[in-house]
């Protein structure tokens, strides 16, 4: 037996040589090629229209797959091009998205998604904010601001409009929240975001920052509520204005020491507490002298009478004024006649 095996095997290895240059060419696109490999032919190329755009957008919006977050610049410029190329307007990808945007309860419904998709909207706004396409700043504006908006969404729109918009138009958006106070309790992201900006524009200009920059920032340290927004904006302080790290204005950010955040307390709160503690108050600077325009700091003497809210002056001159007007007409009602 064992004997015939090494015959069978002696034979084979002999014979095999002699079938080596034996080729069978089978045509790659016959349906025996495609059966054996099982190799479905490719669909027909869709025609690039408005259709096959808003369909390849609603793709974008349902991805979860951070790769092709990734790749939305890439994608957009993709989509721009083939719209060139087909002769349709360039500015046709972002009217859709603001269409998909706006409530399109045709794509919610086809895709099988629920009554509010915030994530699938969120997506929307990443695509365009990273487009860079200052077009859609409008449209940005207006939807941080929309008050039929979803709360989330209008923190995003923000959050793309300062990604797109240059240094000072950011700024201007972000005055108009902090003075209605929308948006704020949310926006985490978009003051990091921003403040990497400013801080790359700060380096071209040898490492000096605006003044405008400067004073903004300096707000949020002081007025705005959000310990985040602070702490990010404490940060670039520190490293850009000469004289901030022992000043009065950064010593306000200890209101938020008193956290329950444990990390942020390790990370903020104690450093801070041991860095003014070892400062009396008498020896912090104020930042006002060199930017007069910041509103009264907290232990001012001056500062409860300047922070007496608007509506009660209001009421006040009211008063003043129906009081004014009711003697007029009682001393008018005491005159005789004339006869």
């Amino acid at each position: 037996m064992k004997k015939m095996k090494t015959s069978i095997t002696f034979c084979a290895l002999f014979t095999l040589p002699l079938f080596a240059d034996i080729r069978i060419d089978i045509p790659p696109g016959s349906d025996w090629f495609s059966r054996a490999n099982k190799v479905s032919p490719p669909p027909p190329e869709r025609p690039f229209d408005d259709a096959e755009l808003r369909r390849l957008l609603e793709v974008v919006a349902i991805s979860e797959s951070d790769v092709e977050y990734l790749r939305s610049a890439e994608k957009y410029r993709e989509y721009v091009g083939r719209c060139e190329q087909a002769g349709m307007d360039r500015r046709r990808v972002l009217d859709i998205c603001q269409e998909l945007l706006d409530g399109d309860e045709d794509f919610t419904a086809r895709w099988g998604i629920g009554k509010e998709p915030l994530g699938v909207y969120a997506n929307l706004l990443w695509f365009m904010g990273e487009s860079g396409d200052r077009a859609a700043l409008p449209y940005l504006e207006k939807k941080s601001f929309d008050p039929d908006t979803h709360y989330y969404l209008r923190t995003r729109a923000a959050e793309t409009y300062a990604k797109i918009a240059d240094v000072d138009e950011g700024i201007a958006l972000m005055r108009k929240l902090l003075a209605t106070g929308e948006n704020l309790g949310a926006w985490k992201r978009t003051p990091k975001d921003f403040i990497d900006k400013i801080s790359a524009e700060a380096e071209k200009m040898g490492g000096e920052a605006s003044d405008n920059v400067i004073s903004f920032l300096l707000e949020v340290v002081q007025n705005g509520d959000n310990s985040w927004d602070a702490y990010f904006s404490d940060a670039f302080l520190v490293a850009y204005l000469p004289g901030y790290a022992d000043s009065r204005q950064r010593a306000t950010i200890l209101r938020f020491a008193d956290t329950k955040n444990e990390w942020q307390r390790r990370r903020f709160a104690v450093p801070l507490i041991a860095h003014f503690d070892a400062i009396p108050p008498s020896e912090r600077t104020d930042l006002r002298i060199r930017y007069p325009g910041l509103p009264p700091l907290p232990d001012d003497p001056d500062a409860a009478e300047a922070s007496v809210p608007r509506a009660w002056l209001i009421t006040a001159v009211g008063v003043a004024t129906l009081a004014a007007a009711a003697l007029a007409l009682l001393r008018r009602a005491r005159k005789p006649l004339a006869p």
